[in-house]
C-alpha cells in the first residue's frame, strides 16, 4: 500500500464546481502483487461518515488488490480537518459535492495510472461513500466533474453497502454501468423504500441494477459490533432532489441547499433522533463479499487472481 497525493476539488456545493478550490487528499493506492503484464481493472473505495477504518475501506482495498485488482482509498473527512471529528459535524460539513469530487478525481488518477485500464475502473462505498458511489453513476454527475479534471472517464461499476438515500435526479439518465446495492432490512439510517424507488430511477436511467435487501440485518454489518449498538441521529428520513440545473432541493421544506447554513438547516428538519442501530453480521459479510467478488468479476473482467476470494468476516 503507497500513500500517494490525490489532486482534487473543494465545492460546497454542486453549483460551485466551477470557482472550488483545489485540495490535496491523501490516497492509499495499492497494486496487485503480481507482476503486471498488461493493464489491470481498479477500484475507487469511497468511505463512510465513520472514516477510514483498518476493518473496513482499508481492508476492502487490500484485499481487493490481492485478487488482482489496483485500488485507491481516498481521505476525503481528513483532508479537510474532519477526521478525527463526530459523525454529525462530517455529515454538516463535508458535502456530497465534495465526496463526488474526490471520487471522480480518484477515477482520474487511476485512469492514467500506467498499470491501469482506463475502461474497468469501479467504485464502492460504505454508508455516507455508499451515497457517493450511487451519484456517480448518473450522467449529469459525470458530465459536470470529468471536464474539471480534463477527461470525460467514467466508472465502470457502482457498489453501495449500506448507502444514504441518495438525492434523487430529476434527469434520471445514467452512464450505463451497472450499479449493485447492499441493504440491511432493519437500518433506520436508510429509507429501503426510498432506495428501492432510486433503483427504479436508475433503471429507467439505462443501468441494470441489483438490490439486495437481508432481513434481520443493521447499520454497518462489516464493522466490530458484536452486540447491537444505538447511534442518536439517523439520516433515514432525510429526502433532497436534484435538478437539471444542479440545484439541491430539500423536498420537505423546499429549501434549496446552497451553503453549510442552508444544508445544516435543511438537515435539521428531517434528521431524526429515533437513531438507528449498527450490529456485526459474519453471515452477511460473507455474502455480500461473494456478491461483490461476483458483481466486480462480470462488471470489470476478474482480476489477476481470480480464483482468491475475498476474505470473509474480516474485522
Amino acid at each position: 500500500m503507497n500513500r500517494i497525493t490525490l489532486k482534487s476539488l473543494d465545492p460546497t456545493t454542486l453549483r460551485d464546481l466551477s470557482s472550488a478550490k483545489p485540495i490535496d487528499v491523501a490516497a492509499h493506492l495499492t497494486l496487485p502483487p503480481t507482476s503486471i503484464e498488461r493493464p489491470v481493472p481498479a477500484v475507487v473505495v469511497a468511505e463512510g461518515l465513520g472514516g477510514l477504518k483498518s476493518a473496513r475501506e482499508c481492508a476492502y482495498g487490500k484485499r481487493l488488490a490481492e485478487m488482482g485488482y489496483a485500488t485507491l482509498v481516498p481521505d476525503s473527512f481528513g483532508a479537510r480537518g474532519f477526521g478525527g471529528m463526530p459523525h454529525t459535524l462530517r455529515a454538516l460539513y463535508v458535502t456530497e459535492a465534495q465526496m463526488l469530487a474526490d471520487a471522480f478525481a480518484s477515477l482520474g488518477f487511476l485512469a492514467r495510472h500506467r498499470a491501469v485500464d482506463a475502461a474497468r475502473i469501479g467504485i464502492i462505498g460504505f454508508s455516507y461513500g455508499g451515497m457517493t458511489s450511487i451519484l456517480t453513476a448518473y450522467r449529469q454527475l459525470q458530465k459536470l466533474y470529468m471536464p474539471a479534471f480534463g477527461a470525460d472517464f467514467r466508472f465502470a461499476a457502482h457498489a453501495s453497502y449500506y448507502g444514504c438515500s441518495a438525492p434523487r435526479l430529476e434527469d434520471p439518465t445514467t452512464t450505463g454501468r451497472p450499479v449493485t446495492v447492499f441493504l440491511g432490512e432493519c437500518d433506520r439510517n436508510v429509507s429501503v423504500e426510498r432506495t428501492r424507488t432510486i433503483a427504479d430511477d436508475l433503471r429507467r436511467g439505462g443501468s441494470p441494477v441489483d438490490l439486495h435487501v437481508f432481513p434481520g440485518i443493521y447499520h454497518q454489518w462489516d464493522g466490530d459490533d458484536e452486540q447491537k449498538r444505538f447511534v442518536r441521529f439517523s439520516l433515514g428520513k432525510v429526502r433532497m432532489r436534484l435538478t437539471r440545473e444542479n440545484r439541491l432541493i430539500d423536498e420537505k421544506s423546499g429549501l434549496e441547499v446552497t451553503g453549510r447554513w442552508r444544508r445544516a438547516l435543511a438537515l435539521g428538519l428531517s434528521v431524526s433522533i429515533r437513531g438507528y442501530h449498527i450490529q456485526h453480521s459474519g453471515e452477511t459479510v460473507d455474502r455480500t463479499d461473494s456478491l461483490l467478488r461476483a458483481f466486480l468479476a462480470r462488471a470489470l473482467g476478474a482480476g489477476g487472481q481470480p480464483s482468491l476470494p475475498v476474505a470473509v468476516g474480516a474485522r
